[in-house]
């Protein structure tokens, strides 16, 4: 009792010590680690900046289309060399600056070796000892293209040079963010800034959709892409937005197990209050980004987004810090995200989560564009398995394994769809084992604390981080999200901070520190590199940013979105050409703009020629060129200077811009054909442009254009030999690059039939080349061009068959299969058979019931037949669908008199015919 009584008071004792003392604004926090020692305000105002560049890299570059174009590409190099000179002129200032190891040194200095390796010029050796395949594909550039053999790794050097300054960049914030990271409060302040940049990108995005005018930010016009159907937030791919949002799961989860312990610690009411206001607002953030992932109708962002909650949550239970009101908040996250999705885009979100949740592989990749883009991937990758073939080089390089089944030619893979696949390819198996050994790096610092051990919230912001790897990794499988700057840089920072939580643990516990000193002078030479990378990387990636400006200019004219441009083809094309000039003049490092001034130089030269007084095209100016100037360069100079006059200014700009395209990357097949047409202009040509044919089939073995000049080559020949024991045989060759033209370029399929249809009859064209529906109406027409009229017959019933066969198809539209079956019908009349042509409105009535066409149409050929009943049915039918129409009723009631009229005059003919057998005198 004695001993309870002492107890007792000593209780009490404590409890008025506590009361005299003041209220505490916040509750203590646990500190780890050695803050920075700051003498004077410079060194206050420099970390200041420190800490505003990873905050604008933070919060502001998302916003700029997500960093992935040039823009945000501009400020991810200003502020991570902004934040790593301001870091090193903080470190020459300090008397005991030190470095901050992360044993990923030796890591990241290899993969920075790797892609110098790529752009440096080797010898011919050194690249067969590497890349074997390499020079075998561009066996024939030299001759084609280049004086010299080809000698670099990378196939585009110019974009991987581009896309090493991206590294650099990355490593810098990464490098700067663990030496900043000194206290346990550093890692509180980025999981802050994480949840805030994670609930503004998802309010933001959800206000642009509510609102949506179709331009970002309401005033920006992308040519690819635009902000109506789903959730995009900044970035142009919805699959990004929602990978953003699903790496701030994370640090929202931390930012509600912060709020429920500082509310369940609280010393006062007040500051309770505070913190469980604190605590809803954090709920209502978490549920707002949850709610802007589903709707974003992303798979991969929601699979990712599920994979942080739950490692999250499972990692903090294994924490022991679970409470109740932690779970309360959780449930009330989920009743909230639930309600917003009874109230707006049930159907829709409902739609993908059945697709996740079935595991069909069909179904959630029901177009096969994935499983494509990887199989060409995986066979990139067969080829270069060792350094890949340059980083950034995937949109050119893809093309060489794209078969043509299932492929769909008319969209481009700019990125692999895979991280794994697309970063296999371009840096090799080397690049992608660098980069999973760093992901393992990550994952192991974020084990170290997961424990608990070092208090609730520093487990927590473990948690956070272990969360949104693996979120990162997932997500990578279906995605190019690592491609992607805005959702690169948190992973960046979330993998410093679970590396510097692993350490200041260990110092914490007095084992040895993970910082080295450096002397000034070392910090000294830092801050200079600091800005000489800034000298050197800011202005390459601003004229990146003018010359992007333009060629997306160049885009929207293309896509004729601007339709007073529409009006005057002329000016249409003046405004092209202006802007692609201006894009090579802004960055003459891009090889596609190169190419496209090329071809629109020749095309200009066309027009021109075309209303000059001798308009010969370009083959008979270089057969002419060659037969009459073989071998006289002057000769041939001045007639080539009388027969085009200034215009031909336009054909050594082609040349010109031709080569220099190939200089940059030599994968452009169908440059390889300009420059087959204007080999004349060479004063030492060989007058053989099969080279540049091989080449071209060499680099685009899959290219529909390149396949039809190499068919074109391989026919010529086979019609120029005279031994007809092989000729046939050689015809039959020449007629499969042909055929797989014909199926990979529906634009090219008449002026294929155009040229084989002269050699080949119906019957043979329809078994080799398996024409659909449109293609064979294009093969009558050509056979009835060329008065071949069983042909024509023989078409005409195919193209029939054909469009009945597509009427029973339920995914073509229904528009579509209309719209042919009235065509079918005009080919059934030619044909002269009526039972096809009533079977042809039939078939189209039955899948449109209510279109006023098929009835108009019908009725029209009824009463061309003198069929004037079943006509005034149809027009009767005609002004059901149109009551307000006075001309089709005008129409049914004509018909309806010439139906009597008809009856009449039959009754009165036979009233004055005489009965049968009777005889006539």
């Amino acid at each position: 009792m004695k001993m309870s009584s002492t107890g007792s008071s000593r209780k009490r004792r404590r409890r008025s010590s506590k009361k005299s003392l003041p209220t505490p604004i916040a509750p203590p926090l646990d500190q780890l680690g050695t803050p920075l020692a700051l003498e004077n305000q410079f060194d206050t105002l420099l970390l200041r900046c420190v800490d505003a560049g990873f905050a604008f890299l933070i919060l502001v570059v998302p916003f700029i289309m997500g960093g992935r174009e040039a823009p945000g590409q501009l400020a991810l190099v200003c502020s991570a060399c902004w934040i790593a000179g301001s870091w090193g002129l903080l470190q020459m200032r300090q008397r005991e600056a030190r470095w901050t190891l992360s044993l990923a040194e030796p890591l990241i200095a290899a993969g920075v070796a790797l892609v110098i390796l790529q752009i440096v010029h080797l010898p011919a050796e050194r690249i067969q000892s590497l890349s074997p395949r390499l020079g075998e594909l561009l066996s024939g550039w030299q001759g084609t293209a280049g004086s010299q053999a080809w000698d670099q790794l990378s196939l585009m050097p110019a974009e991987t040079l581009d896309s090493l300054m991206v590294l650099i960049a990355y490593i810098l914030v990464f490098v700067v963010a663990m030496q900043r990271i000194r206290t346990q409060n550093d890692v509180y302040r980025l999981m802050v800034t994480l949840a805030v940049a994670a609930t503004a990108m998802a309010a933001f995005g959800l206000l642009q959709y509510a609102t949506s005018n179709g331009k970002f930010f309401w005033f920006y016009e992308n040519p690819f892409t635009d902000t109506r159907r789903v959730v995009k937030g900044a970035f142009t791919n919805r699959n990004h937005f929602a990978n953003f949002l699903a790496l701030g799961v994370g640090p929202l989860l931390w930012s509600l197990t912060a709020a429920t312990v500082r509310s369940k610690t609280a010393s006062n009411k007040d500051f309770s209050d505070h913190a469980g206001f604190g605590v809803w607002l954090v709920v209502v953030a978490l549920s707002v980004v949850v709610f802007a992932t589903l709707l974003s109708l992303s798979r991969g962002g929601s699979i990712a987004m599920g994979i942080a909650c739950v490692v999250c949550g499972f990692a903090i239970y294994r924490s022991s810090i679970i409470s109740g009101q932690l779970v309360l908040a959780g449930v009330t996250v989920m009743v909230i995200t639930c309600g917003l999705i009874a109230a707006y885009g049930e159907d829709q979100i409902q739609k993908r989560l059945d697709q996740i949740a079935s595991a069909d592989v069909e179904q959630l990749d029901n177009s096969d564009g994935r499983r494509t883009i990887w199989a060409a991937n995986i066979a990139g990758i067969k080829e270069f398995p060792s350094v890949g073939t340059g980083v950034g080089t995937h949109r050119e390089v893809y093309p060489m394994y794209m078969e043509e089944s299932g492929a769909d030619h008319m969209a481009e893979f700019t990125h692999a769809e895979n991280g794994y696949l697309q970063v296999c390819l371009e840096t090799g198996k080397i690049g992608l084992g660098m980069l999973l050994v760093g992901f393992l790096f990550a994952i192991c610092w974020t084990f170290r604390g997961l424990g608990g051990g070092a208090g609730p919230l520093i487990a927590a912001a473990q948690a956070a981080s272990l969360a949104s790897l693996l979120a990162s990794l997932a997500h990578s499988g279906a995605d190019f999200v690592w491609y992607v700057p805005a959702c690169v840089v948190p992973v960046l920072l979330l993998a410093a901070s679970a590396c510097r939580c692993s350490q200041l643990q260990k110092e914490d516990r007095g084992q040895m520190p993970a910082m080295m000193p450096l002397p000034r002078l070392a910090w000294t030479l830092a801050g200079a590199g600091a800005l000489a990378l800034a000298i050197w990387m800011v202005p390459a990636k601003y004229r990146r940013v003018q010359a992007q400006h333009h060629w997306y200019a160049f885009q929207r004219i293309t896509n004729k979105r601007n339709s007073a441009l529409i009006q005057n083809s002329s000016n249409l094309f003046r405004n092209r050409l202006v802007a692609v000039s201006r894009t090579i003049a802004a960055d003459p490092s891009m090889a596609r703009p190169h190419a496209q001034m090329a071809k629109m130089c020749i095309q200009a030269f066309l027009e021109l020629q075309q209303a000059s007084e001798n308009p010969m095209p370009l083959a008979e100016i270089r057969s002419v060129a060659r037969m009459d100037y073989r071998d006289d360069w002057a000769g041939r100079e001045e007639w080539l200077g009388r027969l085009f006059e200034e215009r031909g200014d336009y054909l050594k700009r082609a040349r010109a811009h031709a080569r220099k395209s190939l200089e940059l990357c030599p994968l452009q097949g169908e440059v390889y054909l300009y420059l087959s047409e204007l080999d004349f202009l060479d004063a030492d040509t060989d007058w053989d442009n099969r080279k540049f044919v091989a080449q071209a089939m060499q680099v685009r073995p899959h290219e529909p254009k390149v396949l039809l000049v190499s068919g074109q080559q391989k026919l010529l020949a086979a019609l120029a030999n005279t031994d007809p024991s092989t000729q046939q045989q050689e015809v039959l060759e020449a007629l499969e690059p042909f055929k797989r033209a014909f199926k990979l370029s529906p634009s090219l399929q008449s002026g294929i039939i155009g040229e084989v249809a002269v050699m080949l009859n119906a019957p043979v064209l329809v078994q080799l080349f398996e024409p659909d529906v449109e293609a064979l109406a294009f093969m009558a027409d050509r056979y009835r061009q060329l008065g071949r009229w069983r042909d024509v017959g023989y078409s005409l019933d195919a193209f029939t068959k054909a469009a009945f066969k597509m009427a029973d198809d339920p995914e073509v539209p229904v528009e579509r299969r209309v719209r042919f079956l009235l065509f079918a019908r005009k080919a059934c009349d030619e044909l002269r058979d009526g039972q096809r042509v009533e079977a042809c409105f039939a078939k189209a009535a039955e899948i449109s019931p209510r279109d006023f066409r098929i009835y108009y149409q019908y009725g029209v050929w009824l009463a061309e037949r003198e069929q004037f009943a079943q006509a005034a049915e149809q027009f009767r039918i005609c002004t059901e669908i149109r009551p307000g129409d006075g001309q089709v009723r005008r129409l049914s009631l004509a018909m309806k008199k010439r139906d009597l009229d008809l009856q009449l005059e039959g009754r009165t003919r036979m009233a004055t015919q005489p009965p049968p057998g009777s005889r006539t005198y």
